[in-house]
């Protein structure tokens, strides 16, 4: 595998992604919304999964009426509902890594994945 960062390189995302998951995390939890549902509602994982495609099909509509600003705004939203799930799966042991961490690894792996790998043709 590819080493695309440093460990100093790594270190830093790492931190980024762990400070931005606790920030969402403070601020959810002030509004009602704690990282312990999903531990508590077997609704909490697919619901949240289904916030996460409502931001997706909110950045496509932004897209087709030539809104790019509001897109931006919808992608910001994917990727603080993506950190909020990534976060309570981790804290509440669903998962064995922080999200950081996996997003260096799919990086690095990607970073030697030929084009269009597996003869895929689009």
């Amino acid at each position: 595998m590819s080493e695309l960062f440093t460990n100093v390189q790594k270190a830093k995302i790492r931190s980024v992604f762990d400070r931005l998951e606790r920030t969402i995390e403070m601020l959810n939890d002030k509004k009602g919304f704690p990282s312990s549902e999903i531990t508590e509602d077997k609704h909490a994982i697919p619901s949240k999964l289904c916030l996460i495609h409502s931001e997706v099909s909110e950045a496509l509509e932004d897209y087709r009426i030539g809104s790019m600003d509001h897109l931006l705004e919808e992608l910001a939203d994917i990727i603080i509902r993506t950190l909020d799930l990534s976060h309570s799966l981790y804290i509440h042991s669903f998962t064995s890594e922080p999200i950081g961490r996996v997003i260096i690894r799919v990086l690095e792996k990607g970073s030697v994945r030929p084009y269009k790998h597996d003869d895929k043709v689009i």
